[in-house]
């Protein structure tokens, strides 16, 4: 089973109170920050993905951190976010493993049929603040040097 969270950048961004503070330095700045949070989840799923609407003729894709666990894709100018993520769910060979963190209510419909997995901006949020991470009825501890055992939706 290889977990993978999917995040729709810009809607999950403009939809968190601490994230509309840093929105003041712009929406460049807020996803770097957002970028560097996210990668927390690393220490619990096998993949994160970050997906956010671009503005350039091609679609770009950048892995900050080393190896291709974690990667932030900018969409092209005909291409929004959400239609990204969507193919990547359909692609996906384990669609259950497939978790979209997003607001957005389309969106969110489409990746329940097709079999995947909804998270909330909220839920999000809520998880990657803590010390601990906790989904359904797991939790697991964060960032105190034990090891995690098992992987978050297993």
């Amino acid at each position: 089973m290889a977990e993978h969270i999917l995040i729709d950048g810009y809607n999950v961004i403009h939809s968190l109170v601490d994230s509309k503070k840093t929105l003041a330095f712009g929406v460049n700045a807020s996803a770097q920050i957002f970028i560097q949070e996210a990668s927390k989840l690393l220490s619990i799923v096998d993949r994160v993905t970050l997906v956010f609407d671009g503005n350039d003729v091609k679609s770009t894709v950048d892995y900050p951190y080393r190896g291709r666990r974690f990667c932030v894709i900018y969409s092209d100018l005909n291409t929004t976010a959400d239609t990204l993520i969507e193919q990547m769910v359909r692609k996906s060979k384990a669609r259950i493993d497939c978790t979209v963190v997003t607001n957005d209510h389309g969106l969110s419909n489409t990746v329940r049929a097709l079999g995947g997995i909804i998270m909330s901006a909220k839920e999000f949020s809520s998880m990657i603040s803590k010390d601990e991470y906790s989904y359904g009825k797991r939790t697991i501890a964060g960032d105190n040097g034990e090891p995690f055992g098992t992987k978050l939706f297993k």
